[in-house]
């Protein structure tokens, strides 16, 4: 599903438009530059500079920033993710969880109003995955769309809005969260949630 919203696999059926527009119709880069960004499950696949201050700045360059305001956005981005001791490493050098948060940093440098997150916690610790969960609703606020692919359904009933579930990628139920796991419709929805599927 998010590799046919972030315009990377093409759909069998259906329709799909970002904001009124089919995804054909979007020529270059326009597509991404603030639009539409996905941090892929292997953060890894993002990298391409010696250091994470290079592959950061790289994405304002982009984005058409002066030197001046490029180093500024990635110092305060770095500073509010807390990866700041980060920077002057190689990317293949940090844990799971530092390339998560490093790679979601780049993401955010190209000012999406669309976040596609794949598994985006995997590999943080507890206190990095509040610190995220607090930083999604920070974007949520600023009117953002997130949309996570998770297996971890605590973390979806935490943060989100509204919930979708996949089975055998299948959508059998899409619903306010609340509703969804306090009253879901579907019976191997309820099977899962309450510990009982599989």
């Amino acid at each position: 599903m998010l590799k046919v919203m972030s315009g990377i696999k093409r759909l069998y059926r259906g329709k799909l438009r970002i904001w009124g527009k089919k995804i054909k119709e979007y020529h270059g880069n326009s597509l991404y530059r603030h639009n539409i960004a996905c941090l892929p499950q292997n953060p890894q696949s993002l990298f391409v500079k010696e250091t994470v201050f290079e592959d950061l700045f790289e994405v304002t360059k982009l984005m058409e920033y002066s030197r001046e305001q490029g180093e500024k956005k990635v110092l305060a981005l770095a500073d509010q993710l807390a990866i700041a001791h980060l920077l002057s490493k190689h990317p293949y050098d940090l844990s799971g969880g530092e390339q998560q948060k490093a790679a979601f940093a780049k993401i955010l440098l190209m000012e999406p109003r669309i976040i596609l997150l794949d598994e985006p916690t995997k590999g943080m610790d507890a206190y990095s995955k509040r610190v995220f969960a607090d930083i999604l609703k920070e974007l949520k606020a600023q009117g953002k769309t997130i949309v996570i692919v998770t297996h971890n359904m605590q973390q979806a009933a935490r943060i989100s809005d509204k919930t979708a579930f996949f089975l055998l990628g299948e959508l059998i139920e899409f619903n306010e969260t609340k509703q969804l796991f306090a009253n879901p419709s579907n019976p191997k929805t309820e099977e899962y949630i309450t510990g009982r599927f599989g």
